[in-house]
């Protein structure tokens, strides 16, 4: 599943459609003639892909880059992306043991994967959300497969839910997420996790 949102590529597709709708009729009823209008259409049309090409380059990878983002006015997401590790508690005595969250983002999706010795987990949907005060978190549904909790040799896969609450200073980066879970019986607990690098690896590793 992912978030319901505005698709860039078919912005852009109707952009351009608008775009020659006006630019067209403008030069032919400024004199233009037809040898002129086409010349100008095929001009136009290369800006068009420059400009189109732009686009889909800063949604896939330019929204990180902090020229592109001209102080936030452009683009104000965080970046998330990368391998996270940290500790994972359920509440009710339980001992913290360690998690990886490896994200992957760009300007309109995020996704996430979670490892830790006896567990995998996954993403459904997940979604940035900023704070009258500026502060950024994370809502998240998520899937994960473990071990049950009356029979450890026997396979658990189960649903949960996820709010991530965003400490962001340069570099130091942290997450901390208090989570519900619907497992029989049903579970919450709380993760604290450190960003480590951009490096994804695809697995648990201490």
């Amino acid at each position: 599943m992912r978030p319901v949102q505005a698709e860039f590529g078919k912005i852009a597709k109707v952009s351009v459609a608008l775009f020659l709708a006006v630019f067209i009729p403008m030069l032919y009823l400024q004199g233009a003639q037809l040898p002129v209008i086409a010349d100008a259409v095929r001009q136009s049309g290369s800006v068009i892909t420059i400009i189109a090409a732009f686009w889909v380059f800063y949604e896939k990878w330019g929204w990180r880059y902090p020229v592109l983002r001209i102080g936030g006015w452009l683009c104000a997401h965080p970046d998330l992306n990368g391998r996270w590790e940290g500790t994972i508690c359920r509440f009710r005595g339980d001992s913290p043991h360690l998690i990886v969250i490896e994200v992957r983002q760009s300007l309109n999706s995020l996704s996430f994967q979670t490892f830790t010795r006896r567990s995998t987990g996954r993403s459904t949907s997940a979604s940035i959300l900023q704070a009258e005060d500026g502060s950024f978190f994370v809502t998240a549904l998520w899937q994960t497969t473990g071990r049950r909790l009356d029979d450890p040799e026997a396979e658990d896969t189960f649903y949960g839910s996820s709010l991530w609450q965003l400490s962001l200073m340069n570099q130091d980066k942290r997450i901390r997420d208090i989570y519900f879970t619907r497992r029989e019986p049903g579970t919450k607990g709380e993760m604290n996790l450190v960003w480590k690098s951009a490096k994804c690896l695809g697995r648990f590793q201490e």
